[in-house]
């Protein structure tokens, strides 16, 4: 609770009460490349596989172990990979911890971190806690993870299914159509805006060069 205002996830309403389908991202964040004439370009496979042995394997897990020093210590390694669903049976294992049931936490070491973090918050929530606020609201009963894993279950998300680069209409007017939306959006979800500007904000979008990405989009998919 801050300032008298608490913070909680759910679901996208729908006007009929259905089951919303937003668009996510493809699930890949980022690649590392070696050029052709490095001398030992097998360092960064071994690199990966050191930190995926510490971070989920049967070592000491410090990637994950918070200190007073470091706060999630992951967040220093060079090269990292993660599980697809690793947030999910974080979710999983603290809800179920909160609970009572801690079998789950027992060999994720970043499961257990996070409960103790929110433990910690939910019996003395002080200002220094307000770490433990924040995983709470993501790994906790009602936390965000359960609202994706919520999506995930009822096969609700839908991939986006571009990633190549920028296309040449992205590259010019992607900036001025992103503000325009997040403009439009915020005086909406504020009452700055009727819900009905929405339709005037799709055809300035298209008019002003979403059509033209739209069409780019496509030719690269049909290509694919």
């Amino acid at each position: 609770m801050i300032d008298g205002y608490d913070w909680i996830s759910g679901p996208l309403p729908t006007v009929d009460g259905s089951y919303c389908k937003p668009m996510v991202p493809i699930g890949v964040q980022g690649y590392y490349a070696v050029r052709k004439d490095y001398e030992h370009p097998e360092a960064v496979v071994k690199m990966l596989n050191l930190f995926v042995e510490d971070a989920f394997g049967d070592g000491d897990i410090s990637y994950f172990v918070t200190t007073d020093k470091y706060q999630e210590p992951f967040k220093l390694a060079k090269l990292a990979i993660a599980q697809p669903d690793k947030n999910i049976q974080i979710w999983k294992a603290c809800t179920a911890a909160l609970k009572g049931d801690t079998s789950l936490i027992e060999d994720n070491k970043e499961a257990e971190q996070n409960y103790l973090s929110i433990k910690q918050w939910q019996d003395n929530p002080v200002a220094e806690n307000n770490q433990g606020w924040g995983y709470d609201r993501i790994f906790g009963e009602g936390g965000s993870i359960g609202v994706l894993n919520d999506y995930e279950q009822k096969n609700a998300l839908i991939i986006d299914e571009f990633y190549g680069g920028s296309t040449p209409t992205m590259s010019s007017k992607m900036a001025t159509l992103n503000t325009m939306q997040l403009e439009t959006y915020t005086k909406i979800i504020t009452g700055e805006a009727d819900i009905s500007d929405y339709d005037d904000f799709v055809e300035k979008w298209n008019s002003l060069g979403g059509a033209d990405i739209t069409n780019e989009v496509n030719e690269w998919y049909a290509a694919h």
